[in-house]
């Protein structure tokens, strides 16, 4: 009874902490209030970190299409969540020993965007904002997007532009093969990436982004990703452009 207590006095606070932050870091979404943070100290930009798209891929959507997250009344977007299971080590001979590249605890949790849109404030700020939505690289196989060199704020506090990034599922979980598996459940990923593009165009204005001027940027990987995307669906793209960095 003690612990009840104490678990629900924790979640009203922390309901009531975000009831207190400015009005332009809360912002309603199809995936529920999303509460965001100011992510540097100008207060310039906004930092919406770790919004759900996708129900968590777990249970009977372990090797299933992405489902559309169901809404909730509070999500915190202060912080990083993991990216898809992986094998990833840092040999003191490789390039990524020296480069800021970690990998912030994967975990099934994976289907979560992060946001870098201009505040209010900033001198800059228009009506609606260009987007771009970054897809990152590393050969599906390891990754996330919470590699330091994909932060958004520089982008958002020097330019009118709106940053997504986000996480899919990869290797096995992302790209399931066998001859046995129904062609609609493969190549899981890519239909993340799908409704994480879905997600954006549905609710980017809500953070000052116009959904007609998206761009979808990708690295390595994520090029090649871009690459088929921009074919895969003709008839309803969703994008306004799509440009490729160093694809595989």
């Amino acid at each position: 009874m003690h612990l009840f207590l104490i678990l629900y006095a924790f979640g009203s606070n922390v309901a009531a902490l975000a009831s207190f932050r400015p009005p332009e870091l809360r912002v309603t979404t199809s995936s529920g209030l999303v509460n965001g943070i100011y992510n540097n100290s100008a207060r310039t930009v906004r930092g919406f970190i770790g919004i759900p798209y996708a129900e968590p891929p777990i249970q009977e959507l372990r090797w299933a299409p992405p489902r559309p997250k169901s809404p909730r009344s509070h999500i915190d977007a202060s912080s990083f969540r993991s990216p898809c299971p992986q094998v990833h080590t840092y040999s003191n001979e490789s390039i990524w020993s020296v480069l800021p590249y970690k990998i912030w605890n994967p975990g099934d949790m994976s289907v979560y965007m992060n946001i870098w849109a201009p505040s209010v404030k900033h001198p800059d700020h228009k009506e609606l904002h260009a987007v771009m939505m970054f897809i990152h690289g590393r050969c599906y196989d390891p990754g996330g997007s919470s590699v330091a060199y994909y932060d958004g704020t520089d982008l958002v506090q020097n330019h009118d532009v709106i940053v997504v990034t986000f996480n899919h599922r990869l290797n096995v979980f992302g790209f399931p093969n066998s001859p046995d598996i129904d062609p609609s459940k493969q190549n899981l990923g890519l239909l993340d990436q799908r409704l994480a593009i879905v997600w954006v165009h549905q609710n980017i204005a809500r953070f000052g982004g116009d959904q007609n001027r998206i761009l979808l940027l990708g690295q390595s990987a994520g090029a090649a990703s871009a690459d088929i995307y921009s074919y895969a669906y003709p008839d309803d793209p969703l994008v306004s452009a799509v440009a490729l960095e160093s694809p595989l």
